[in-house]
């Protein structure tokens, strides 16, 4: 009797050669030929639905619900302790490197 990993390796090998048996088979009358994969002609015909184009104006404007999210993000911090007397600045604002904050 062979040894248990021959077993295996040999069950393996059998279950590997039964799928590409099985999914080498299939009728080339049907679908797209194999080699030249063009489509092949024949077999029963499928009832399709066909709609004539026209154009059509649309707004460009839409609206989205998703988050934003920062490439970047960074800690403001005092480089000396004291008392903030006045903000120069409100949440939103732009500001560039070098501006007043407080």
């Amino acid at each position: 009797m062979p040894a248990p990993s021959l077993r295996v390796a040999i069950l393996g090998a059998s279950l590997l050669l039964i799928a590409v048996s099985v999914g080498c088979g299939g009728s080339p009358a049907e679908g797209i030929d194999r080699l030249s994969r063009e489509p092949v002609l024949g077999g029963e015909a499928i009832p399709v639905e066909t709609l004539q184009l026209r154009s059509q104006s649309f707004d460009e404007d839409f609206e989205a619900a998703g988050v934003i999210q920062a490439n970047e993000e960074v800690t403001v911090s005092a480089e000396i302790a004291g008392r903030v007397l006045a903000v120069h600045r409100q949440i939103g604002d732009r500001v560039r490197s070098g501006q007043r904050l407080v």
